[in-house]
């Protein structure tokens, strides 16, 4: 059988998940079938396949175990290099955020240390750099990565210095939004930041219907900082 979502660790799962269901007297067939049917699983390696050259994989990595684990998935199946994005949260402790920063400089070929979340309007100059420095922290050598508190610029920039062959992980955030607006109605994802701009469009939202009012469509623009 084959499954649509890469890595090893995610083999264990259809493993542990294939034992369960024999327990439960379902057939080895069945069960194949239900396994090659997952398309994804939220914040657990998505792939964003817009026809580009390179790969692109949004991942959790909610410690620098899985991170480890997503980076290595990535460099066993792409011939050229890796580029990471790493998030930096002020709930990071000094030792964990360290480890975040050795396990990215070790496995991933341009890292680039970003916030959680999107900066917007916010002056870049009010964001505390002390979470970045405690990635750095793990770094044997710091100058190597690249610090851009800015998510959504993260995120494209490291689009940006894709080459074909190469890879893209955006760690950290996985399927939950990092930014929001209007009470919530509007939300940016980092896989919509990356179809956005692999698709070349303002647009992150391909559901709104093109007789919507202006004022009602999403504009990853709104988000971009001054």
């Amino acid at each position: 059988m084959r499954t649509r979502i890469p890595g090893r660790h995610h083999v264990y799962n259809c493993l542990a998940a294939a034992a369960t269901a024999v327990l439960q007297g379902i057939d080895l067939a069945t069960i194949a079938r239900g396994l090659e049917q997952v398309q994804e699983l939220p914040g657990r390696m998505n792939l964003i396949k817009c026809g580009q050259s390179f790969a692109v994989a949004v991942d959790e990595a909610a410690s620098p175990f899985r991170l480890g684990v997503a980076l290595h998935t990535l460099k066993q199946n792409v011939n050229g290099r890796v580029i990471c994005v790493v998030g930096a949260t002020h709930a990071m402790s000094p030792e964990r955020a360290s480890q975040f920063g050795r396990i990215a400089e070790r496995n991933c070929d341009v890292p680039v240390i970003t916030t959680p979340h999107v900066t917007g309007n916010r002056a870049v100059k009010s964001v505390n750099y002390e979470p970045f420095h405690r990635v750095l922290d793990g770094f044997r050598k710091p100058k190597t990565a690249q610090l851009m508190p800015d998510r959504l610029t993260a995120v494209e920039w490291a689009l940006s210095e894709a080459r074909p062959g190469d890879a893209v992980l955006i760690a950290g955030q996985g399927h939950r939004p990092i930014a929001s607006l209007g009470a919530g109605r509007w939300s940016l994802t980092d896989a919509e930041v990356c179809q956005s701009w692999l698709y070349g469009e303002s647009t992150a939202r391909a559901d709104v219907p093109l007789s919507a009012p202006a004022s009602s469509i999403f504009q990853i623009d709104y988000y971009r900082p001054c």
